[in-house]
């Protein structure tokens, strides 16, 4: 290549003009050489700006302190900025004086100390010379590497503005001879640039470079314009596939409408699917659609808490790739498992979410339910309508000219072998390496196959590395990678700085080592940061490690050293990411030999990691569970707040979050005791632990873990309060009982609490009322079958924690001798509830006073929950409450639960109160008495047990029979006498409609007809089951006037028996009152409709059918995020067919709905109706539609509807050769084989099958066609089946006393996209796999 300017006159004694371009030339150099590192290899800007120079300067002589005549400055993410001056130097090294006088020069731009008066600006000086005295206290070896804070020179600090420490720095040593290195490197390694074009590109660079140093051009060198020009000279950027290469998966318009929709999506797959760029391109047209929408990047190891920080800071789209870990679960994933759900639910097009996970990774983190609502699933499958072809061409469009025209030729191979994007991408970034000496095309095709294939790339990296690692470093890179998933590159820049102090040697072109990595695709770095490319990557870096544990071992040691002497702002980072690693070392150990060794952590790093989680377990604003959970894995024996942790997390398997079994407290010696609790910490993370994580965990701690915890800490009440307080209006919680109990020993402080409980059961009871609606909405079918399931199969505890708190609080104050304060609260009856029921769980020896009951009963009723309180009378009965109960049983009790849980009282404490209430009821209350008795018999055990049959026989002869027969009901064999006919024929008149429910079919059963009661049991019943037993009765009695009103009920299923019973009685054509019901709220009454315009066509039916056709109720199931489907519309376009020939009018009005609906088996029916039913100009549309390229599924799909057409036009078929059907993918290849075979001649389709057998490619679409075939001519089909291999089990297709044939019956035949399609269509001839 072009070697960088000679500036070897700069470097001896010459001076004047020469010296000056030299120093011109130099800083033109380390100019491209920053522009490519930072905005390729670092990605850490998308631009640098070079500030233009006086032309004239160049011309004179440098003075020693001058800046030079360039100045570059590059934005470092969102808060800071780099300003870099270049100085080629003659002579001594740097002092800290001739540094001090360079920062203060200002002849012709900006003194360098006056842009340090901002904050968030660096300056960097770049040099070839040493450095000496202080000034290499500023030293660094990267362009965005920061000097250490200690140590800064005194004489800096008194000319520059406020807290100049690690905002100076020198990058020095940086020779002309090392420059050139670097450039090359960058150009070769990550840019890919042709060894003999690297001459050229330079020369570009530089004169681009000159032109935004003159002023000629805009100073900012962009992203694109130097991507550009890298391409220009062949080159090609390795480390990432370029969105611009993205292809849309079949999928993608889902993945839109469910972010549109939902405001959420979650990607889910197998690995190497292209979640990642599917992702990418979702939050690039996010962006495109509302420019102010901020996409935000999660830290993939942060938890919940970093999102809802931000999330009211304006509109966001979070980026979450792989929370749960790329490879293997992350510590602390379970937060994720929990909160991201309620985090989706609560999304709104100002906060929207994009998440990437593995599958296995989901299942793993038991996430799959919980977030199924927002999931789609990105298959190979995805990508087989063309798709990966496409991502084919545009991946080679990308490449050097020189490999295009390989790439192409290597093109069907590749297709056919290679399946996922992944693939694809690791075909690509090895193509770029050119092939090996000596291998001709063939040879070199299939290595780059075999390379490309997901199970070759574990061996493919441990290869890797045993050639390119020799001094430990891959050590480094998993160490970082395996505890944090990703890290970014001035994090990276960082760590090398620290390696540099503890190992020289691993620090030595680490980066580097990385960046050959990346342009390989074992590692991506999509943005800023790196991480594995692929689970099987991680497992090839783990394989070389575990043979190479020797020599590896001491490089762990140095990376723990390392990063626990990290500087600010990398401190926390370092410590947890050296914590994190010695739980993940000693996991990788631990499958070496069977376990023999052990990952030994130097003691220098281990005291490091033990300070720094014992003062972050104390300091509020550090994240405690995390942190508590780190103490517990990693600190050590000596360490109080690591022996703390472990006694509190003991039991709790973290990987899951789930408890083993109840938490106790572990068996530590008294000296151990009273060791943690003298430790003045102690108190500080307990109360953390009770305050802000007991209440959030997922195992049950029980009541008696306070009691446990005043061994180590007590005065802890406070801290129990406030996590109460924190569990008001929460659902299901599994520590409520632990948190409650400490917080009860302190009752006037809990008082405060406990009316926020009550404000929160309020709350829940209001909205129960406010909910009415939409729970008639979801029973009358009013709405789509996934709002239904949402709303039906969701976890309702709202108010759950708030109840159980009420109970233990209400428990409390009882125990605490202290009913009277209940009795006298001021919202008593909003907890009569809870009142009763702790007075049930009473235990017997110590029964509660007369008192006490008298005010629980009265408090209990006034809030409406009369059967509470005699539930609890039946466990405590007082004869004080006899007459109470009688009167209450004579007289009746508004509620029916009331009512029943009276009567089970009494036939529990005393037998004769119920005779003598029924006894003294008068006539036409006593049958409901015995409905509601009866309810009670269902409802209670004591009643079904004992003292229903004794009451029964106690009662006079008469109503013990109609006793009988409303037990009983229809089924009853014993006929009722006149007398008891009249009985309820009068109780009839006035009882209310749950009653009529059982008096009314044992009159209509007897003989009766009783039209009023039945029009009043209509008129005056709301609920659905009692609605629709009305309409059954009516029915049952044909009364036309009742039938008419079940048809205008305000309930669904009373309608839908009215319409079944007028449509069957009916000719065609119906009323209009029935065809009227299309327009139906209620999706069972469009259904029943649908039913009986099938049973009876007409023609004056067919415009309510062509109208159900866009019915759009839909039976999608969310929880696997099913597309929507219309089960009416199908069936009503199904119906069409019966009034055939259908007109073009109504054909094309099929094509469009086919074109249009997002129900994919409605269009499949509304195309095969159409190709059936319709006129040839109609299967011309149709075969227009196959034809056209942008189609998509709706391609295939048409061919289908022609391939099962009654009868299709010769012209259609003509195209259909075997030449073409061997062209086409897969799916349309084996529709177009089925087409011919139906409607060919037989001539024709045998001659197809025959090609397709001697088609090594195509041979199972020759058994599809024999298959097809057999209808027609089963010899003929036969005879194709025999041209396969004597035995070959596919000749047994037709053989009847075949039960199926072997799942693997295709094996072998052809290309294996063509398999699966065929397999489809012969499932029902071949067993499951």
């Amino acid at each position: 290549m072009t070697k960088p300017a000679n500036t070897a006159r700069a470097q001896g004694t010459n001076t004047g003009a020469s010296a000056a371009l030299a120093g011109y030339d130099y800083q033109l150099d380390v100019s491209i050489f920053a522009a490519l590192r930072i905005l390729f290899v670092t990605k850490s800007a998308s631009r640098i700006t070079i500030e233009p120079a006086n032309a004239d300067d160049i011309e004179v002589e440098l003075e020693e302190d001058d800046p030079g005549h360039v100045e570059a400055m590059a934005q470092l993410g969102v808060a800071t900025r780099i300003i870099m001056q270049v100085k080629l130097r003659r002579g001594d090294p740097w002092s800290v004086d001739a540094f001090e006088r360079l920062l203060k020069h200002g002849k012709r731009r900006t003194p360098a100390k006056d842009h340090l008066v901002d904050p968030d600006v660096r300056y960097l000086l770049v040099t070839n010379a040493d450095v000496s005295g202080v000034a290499r206290n500023l030293l660094v070896g990267d362009f965005e590497e920061q000097p250490g804070h200690d140590d800064f020179p005194e004489s800096l600090r008194e000319i520059l503005p406020d807290a100049p420490d690690g905002r100076i720095a020198i990058y020095a040593g940086l020779t002309p001879k090392l420059l050139e290195y670097e450039i090359e490197h960058i150009l070769t390694t990550i840019l890919r640039v042709p060894k003999d074009r690297q001459g050229t590109c330079l020369a570009t660079l530089r004169e681009e470079a000159k032109a935004r140093m003159r002023g000629t051009s805009p100073g900012v060198w962009a992203y694109n314009d130097l991507l550009g020009t890298i391409r220009g000279h062949g080159g090609f950027l390795a480390s990432v596939a370029e969105l611009d290469a993205f292809v849309e998966p079949t999928n993608f318009p889902d993945m839109i409408r469910q972010i549109e929709k939902k405001n959420a999506v979650v990607i889910a797959g197998s690995s190497g699917t292209g979640k990642t760029l599917a992702a990418r391109a979702l939050c690039d047209q996010a962006r495109k659609r509302n420019g102010a929408l901020d996409i935000v990047v999660v830290n993939p190891n942060s938890d919940p808490s970093s999102i809802r920080q931000i999330i009211q800071t304006g509109p966001k789209l979070f980026y979450l790739e792989d929370p749960w870990g790329q490879n293997s679960l992350r510590i602390g994933s379970e937060t994720w498992t929990e909160q991201l759900p309620r985090m989706l639910r609560d999304a709104h097009p100002d906060n929207q979410f994009v998440v990437t996970s593995r599958s296995d990774m989901l299942s793993g983190a038991h996430a799959l339910e919980g977030l199924a609502p927002w999931s789609i699933e990105l298959e190979a499958d995805h990508y087989l309508n063309g798709q990966l072809a496409e991502i084919y061409d545009k991946r080679m469009d990308i490449l050097p000219p020189h490999l295009q025209s390989k790439a192409l030729s290597f093109r069907p191979d590749v297709l056919r072998v290679l399946e996922k994007p992944l693939e694809l991408d690791l075909f690509f970034a090895n193509i770029l390496s050119g092939r090996c000496e000596g291998e001709n095309d063939g040879q070199w095709l299939h290595r780059l196959v075999g390379v490309a294939h997901r199970d070759a790339v574990e061996g493919a990296v441990d290869r890797y590395l045993t050639h390119s690692d020799t001094t430990g470093q891959s050590a480094i890179i998993w160490g970082v990678l395996a505890t944090r998933g990703s890290f970014d590159r001035m994090t990276l820049v960082a760590l090398m700085r620290s390696l540099r102090i503890a190992a020289p040697g691993l620090a030595i072109n680490l980066d580097k080592l990385i960046d050959t990595m990346i342009a390989a695709r074992h590692l991506r770095q999509p943005t800023t940061s790196v991480a594995f490319a692929h689970p099987s990557v991680r497992a090839g870096f783990e394989k070389h490690l575990k043979e190479n544990w020797f020599r590896h071992e001491s490089a762990f040691a140095t990376l723990l050293i390392a990063l626990t002497s990290l500087p600010q702002p990398y401190a926390e980072w370092g410590m947890e990411t050296a914590a994190r690693l010695i739980d993940e070392g000693r996991r990788l150990v631990a499958g070496i030999e069977g376990g023999t060794f052990t990952f030994e952590v130097p003691a220098a790093a281990q005291t490091r990691i033990d300070g720094w989680l014992e003062a972050a377990l104390i300091d509020p604003g550090a994240d405690f569970p995390k942190l508590l959970q780190l103490a517990s894995d990693v600190g050590s024996a000596t360490s109080n707040p690591s022996e703390l942790a472990r006694w509190l997390l003991t039991s709790v398997q973290r990987g899951a979050a789930f408890f083993i079994e109840q938490w106790k407290a572990p068996a530590f010696s008294d000296a151990w005791y009273e060791r943690i609790s003298q430790d003045p910490r102690s108190f500080p993370i307990a109360e953390r632990f009770v305050r802000g994580q007991l209440s959030d965990e997922r195992g049950s701690y029980g009541a008696g873990f306070p009691v446990a915890l005043d061994r180590i800490a007590t005065g802890l009440e406070d801290a129990y309060v406030y996590a109460a307080r924190r569990l008001v209006g929460m659902g299901h919680e599994p520590n409520i009982e632990a948190v409650v109990t400490g917080a009860l020993r302190d009752l006037p402080a809990f008082e405060a609490v406990f009316e926020e409980v009550l404000d929160d059961l309020a709350r829940d009871n209001a909205k129960l009322a406010e909910d009415a609606e939409r729970w008639r909405v979801i029973d009358d079918g009013e709405c789509d079958y996934g709002f239904e399931e949402y709303w039906t199969s969701g976890i309702d505890d709202d108010g759950y924690a708030s109840g159980i708190i009420a109970d233990l609080y209400i428990k409390a104050v009882r125990a605490a001798g202290n009913w009277k304060a209940l009795a006298e609260h001021n919202r008593v009856s909003e907890f009569g509830y809870y009142w009763a029921r702790a007075i049930q769980n009473t235990d017997a020896a110590t029964p509660p006073s007369p008192e006490e009951l008298r005010a629980m009963f009265a408090a209990a009723q006034a809030g409406g929950n009369e059967d509470e309180a005699w539930d609890a009378l039946y466990q405590h009965w007082h004869p004080d409450f006899r007459e109470k109960l009688k009167q209450a049983l004579c007289n009746g009790i508004l509620a029916q639960n009331g009512r029943c849980a009276a009567m089970a009282c009494a036939i529990s404490v005393d037998r004769t109160l119920l005779a003598e209430a029924f006894d003294g009821s008068p006539t036409s209350a006593r049958i409901a008495f015995l409905c509601d008795l009866i309810s009670a018999h269902s409802r209670y055990s004591p009643i079904r047990q004992t003292g229903w049959r004794r009451l029964i026989k106690t009662l006079d002869p008469l109503y013990r029979k109609i006793g009988w027969a409303l037990l009983h009901g229809t089924s009853s064999a014993a006929p009722l006498s006149a007398q008891a006919v009249e009985i309820l024929q009068q109780a009839a008149e006035t009882v209310p409609p749950h009653i009529l429910s059982k008096v009314l079919p044992l009159l209509i059963k007897a003989g009766g007809a009783p039209t009023e009661p039945i029009r009043r049991w209509l008129r005056e019943t709301a609920d659905k089951d009692l609605a629709e037993a009305a309409a059954s009765a009516a029915v049952a009695i044909e009364d036309e006037e009742a039938i008419a009103m079940a048809l205008q009920h305000p309930r669904a299923n009373a309608r839908v028996v009215a319409l079944e019973f007028l449509a069957g009685q009916a000719n065609a054509p119906f009323s209009a009152d029935l065809l009227r019901l299309s327009a139906d709220p209620g999706r069972r009454v469009r259904q029943a409709l649908v039913r009986a315009l099938v049973a009876k066509p007409h023609l004056e039916h067919l415009p309510v059918l062509l109208c159900l056709t866009g019915d759009t109720w839909s039976d999608a199931d969310p929880s696997y995020n099913e597309p929507d489907s219309f089960p009416i519309a199908r069936e009503a376009v199904k119906a069409l067919a019966t009034y055939a020939p259908l007109s073009d009018q109504i054909s094309d009005q099929l094509i469009q709905l086919a074109t249009s609906t997002p129900d994919r088996a409605l269009g499949q029916e509304c195309l095969c109706v159409a190709a059936s039913h319709g006129s040839p100009a109609i299967r011309e549309k149709i075969d227009a539609m196959v034809r056209d390229r942008d189609r998509g599924w709706l391609r295939l799909d048409a061919l289908d509807a022609l391939g099962v057409a009654d009868t299709i036009e010769p012209e259609l078929l003509a195209p259909f050769t075997a030449e073409r059907i061997m062209k086409l993918g897969a799916a349309l290849a084996t529709s177009a084989v089925v087409l011919v075979c139906h409607h060919a001649s037989l001539e024709t389709a045998i001659a197809l099958c025959e090609r397709m057998a001697h088609s090594n490619a195509d041979r199972s679409l020759a058994v599809l066609g024999a298959y097809i075939l057999h209808d027609r001519d089963p010899g003929a089909a036969q005879a194709i089946l025999d041209l396969f291999a004597e035995g070959h089990p596919v000749r047994r297709l037709f053989a009847v006393e075949e039960a199926l044939l072997p799942a693997s019956v295709l094996d072998g035949l052809g290309d294996i996209k063509r398999q699966r399609r065929v397999h489809r269509w012969l499932r029902d001839r071949i067993a499951k796999a």
